[in-house]
């Protein structure tokens, strides 16, 4: 039981980062300062999208050990096997668990922008590409 619940929390958060990228309404903009290097940088600056609700699968990953116990107490009877089934969950997700985190933190899929002038105003849906 311990792995079917692992692969259904993970299947809950990428399908929310899913939904989330898959309608991406813009509410905000992040200013990072470019790398510097001895290579000319034609790109001195960026700007990069921040989506409303992009924090989601973060939070959905950060409480899946919790979700997941509950979730396994509901569904197991009382007894030996149980007390298994909880030690096989835990051991599993020490390590499934960091996979879940860094899937969810992870920032790809943020467009950036070099000139200020091009950003989409806030509160829009970025447009296709």
């Amino acid at each position: 039981m311990a792995p079917i619940i692992w692969v259904l929390l993970f299947a809950l958060v990428s399908l929310t980062q899913t939904a989330v990228l898959g309608n991406p309404i813009v509410s905000g903009y992040t200013h990072n300062d470019a790398w510097v290097s001895m290579n000319d940088n034609p790109h001195p600056e960026s700007w990069q999208l921040e989506y409303k609700g992009e924090n989601l699968p973060l939070y959905l990953a950060l409480i899946s050990p919790l979700l997941g116990w509950l979730l396994l107490k509901c569904i197991t009877e009382p007894g030996p096997l149980r007390v298994w089934q909880m030690r096989h969950f835990k051991v599993l997700g020490a390590f499934v668990w960091l996979g879940l985190l860094m899937n969810s933190c992870d920032t790809s899929h943020r467009q950036e922008y070099f000139s200020k002038e091009q950003l989409p105003p806030i509160g829009t849906i970025k447009p296709a590409e």
